[in-house]
């Protein structure tokens, strides 16, 4: 029960090799206590009464508030550098092999696809950049392949990053200091909800503050390892549901919906279906169905 209730280690632990880092793996996905578990801890910590406090007119709360800083920090602290980093690497491949940077992939045979490794790493980020922040995408984006890149297209990417830079550090700029105007006008009263209806041990718990590593590195992309409390999950396919343990939000059919109500109807539904099936000993029919099909076919085989 210990293990089951998720007390020892996190759920997205749960058998990591046949899974990906991205979301929590299928093995503990059937684990009714990962979703129970789940919704309290996120409701807990994002619908109590201090974090649901607006602190403007756009209704922005402490929580929407700490999420914008949140994000716009994770690209500023860790994405871009990493970024910058692969940009690094990519540019010291092409120096060292100048004359094996071919125009085209059919200008020569044999050509070394994998000689910049962090290319399509670079390629993947920028176009999720563009695409969650609705940032304008960048302008040479085809030239980030092998055969294309080149010293001119790094410093273009060099200048891009930097806009990005500033975009996101005046993100968390502006969200800071609305954070911080309306506590310096209400502090008594934000003060008494803290210490009321906040659970710090709690935010240490859903934004794995303790985590060291901060970013990881999949199938060329960078996986944000840190604040999954904040971090809304991709849209997926049609009955994509599945996203990293702690995530605020699900999609289902394309709709986004809240953790909590779609954790406590998913496990509410499977109770419904259990019962229903337990009742109607559906479970035995289907081994009593699968076993006249085994017996016809040895029936069948030994005619």
């Amino acid at each position: 029960m210990m293990v089951l209730s998720g007390a020892m280690f996190p759920f997205d632990k749960l058998n990591r090799t046949i899974g990906n880092v991205e979301k929590v793996p299928l093995i503990a996905e059937l684990i009714p206590t990962r979703w129970t578990y789940e919704a309290l801890m996120v409701a807990q910590f994002k619908d109590n009464r201090y974090s649901r406090v607006e602190y403007n007119k756009e209704k922005e709360t402490y929580y929407i508030l700490q999420k914008k800083i949140s994000m716009a920090d994770f690209n500023k602290v860790h994405r871009i550098p990493e970024l910058t980093r692969a940009l690094e690497t990519s540019l010291e491949e092409y120096i060292a092999n100048p004359g094996k940077n071919y125009s085209s992939p059919g200008s020569a045979k044999g050509t070394n696809t994998n000689r910049y490794s962090k290319l399509l790493l670079l390629k993947n980020e920028l176009t999720k950049i563009s695409e969650i922040y609705n940032i304008p995408e960048f302008r040479y984006m085809e030239c980030l392949t092998p055969y294309e890149f080149n010293p001119s297209v790094a410093d273009s990417v060099t200048v891009y990053l930097k806009k990005l830079n500033d975009i996101f550090s005046n993100a968390s700029n502006s969200a800071s200091e609305r954070k911080d105007r309306f506590y310096n006008l209400n502090s008594a009263r934000l003060n008494q909800l803290r210490n009321d209806h906040y659970n710090f041990k709690l935010e240490e718990i859903v934004t794995k503050y303790y985590e060291r590593k901060k970013i990881l590195l999949y199938k060329n992309s960078i996986v944000q390892n840190i604040d999954p409390v904040y971090l809304d999950p991709y849209k997926r396919w049609f009955l994509g549901f599945r996203t990293h343990f702690y995530a605020p939000a699900k999609y289902i059919f394309g709709i986004r919906t809240d953790t909590f109500t779609f954790n406590i109807m998913l496990v509410l539904l499977s109770t419904v279906f259990l019962f229903l099936a337990l009742y109607y000993e559906l479970l035995a029919k289907a081994m009593r169905f699968f076993e006249k099909i085994r017996i016809r076919r040895r029936t069948i085989k030994r005619l």
